[in-house]
């Protein structure tokens, strides 16, 4: 036996839009410039966004959780392997947030960069990291791709949002942006 249901609608009102991503409005977003900022180098020179322009990279920020962070820069090492000899020509950059210190993190073929909590933590908010606290600080490392202008190619909003093949994507088309 069979049964016919009819629903009817007695207003309507617009389906809602999927909420955004929840680091905020601020976010960096694709084709932005990257913030402006002066954080200081591993080696004590200042940087600031300037610095950055001219060669393309990733930036990422590290925090004390010591095994995610080993798992995060060792997948974005393993795309810029399989990127091949354009890795040469494409930086890695680590901003240290609170908590780390920064005399002790180094990692081969990587700029760090470190500055006041507060500055570090407004950056990191600038480009849609979230952080948390707890015994050991977390963060949901977002990774962010930019040209040599210093815009924004592409944001990987955390950990498990993109493999290689999407990081090496995103790095060829810093690399071979035309300047504007």
């Amino acid at each position: 036996m069979f049964s016919t249901v009819a629903l009817f609608a007695t207003s309507c009102s617009p389906i809602p839009a999927p909420p955004r991503e929840s680091t905020g409005d601020s976010a960096v977003r694709t084709g932005d410039l990257i913030p402006e900022f002066r954080l200081q180098s591993g080696a004590g020179s200042a940087v600031t966004r300037i610095d950055l322009v001219r060669q393309p990279g990733a930036l990422v920020f590290v925090s004390t959780d010591e095994a995610m962070v080993d798992r995060y820069l060792g997948r974005i090492d393993d795309a810029f392997d399989r990127f091949g000899p354009g890795a040469a020509a494409v930086r890695r950059v680590g901003v240290i947030l609170p908590g780390l210190d920064p005399a002790g993190w180094s990692r081969p073929g990587w700029m760090s960069l470190h500055g006041p909590d507060e500055e570090t933590l407004a950056l990191a908010g600038r480009f849609g990291v979230v952080q948390w606290g707890g015994a050991i600080p977390a963060q949901n490392f977002t990774v962010t791709v930019f040209d040599r202008d210093g815009r924004v190619v592409q944001r990987f909003g955390g950990l498990d949002t993109w493999g290689e093949i999407d990081l090496v994507t995103a790095l060829d088309r810093a690399l071979t942006a035309q300047s504007r």
